[in-house]
């Protein structure tokens, strides 16, 4: 008989979430120990509008994943969802709870808006679509999950 897989992400009534915000999609202890969180911060409302561009999705997960290593060293990875309205972050057990995320989140996105350019898309050799960037866009998904601060923690709007 085949194991039941449940996908935490697939749970979700993604037609009852507000975006923007973070929250904790997971946690799990590692065998052998120690713990890994993973965190959803969705820009876009999912199923509503459009989503993030993949070009924005990309620079943002490229300086997300610069910025967000400044402020913790807890930081995993950092990767783009594939409905593309969101990121995920993954990290270690050190930060678990979505307070502590959006400690690192909200600086790691005020530092995104001060960049020139996407750390590691130079060339070829640093990243696998180094011409499929749009700072601009990672800007301007940045600035509009900012202006959403006070509410981030509020996943269902409440």
């Amino acid at each position: 008989m085949a194991k039941k897989v449940v996908v935490e992400s697939f749970e979700l009534d993604h037609d009852a979430v507000v975006a923007p915000y973070i929250r904790q999609a997971g946690d799990k202890e590692i065998p052998g120990g120690g713990r890994v969180c993973k965190y959803d911060l969705r820009f876009t409302q999912p199923n509503t509008e459009p989503y993030l561009p993949i070009e924005t999705a990309h620079s943002i997960e490229h300086i997300l994943a610069f910025t967000l290593r400044e402020f913790s060293d807890d930081i995993i990875g950092v990767s783009p969802m594939g409905c593309l309205t969101g990121i995920y972050v993954i990290t270690t057990g050190n930060i678990d709870t979505a307070e502590k995320m959006k400690d690192i989140v909200i600086p790691g996105l005020k530092r995104l808006l001060e960049f020139d350019a996407v750390p590691g898309a130079e060339s070829s050799k640093s990243c696998g679509s180094y011409q499929l960037h749009d700072l601009e866009g990672a800007k301007a998904a940045a600035r509009k999950f900012l202006a959403g601060e006070e509410s981030l923690l509020s996943v269902f709007g409440d």
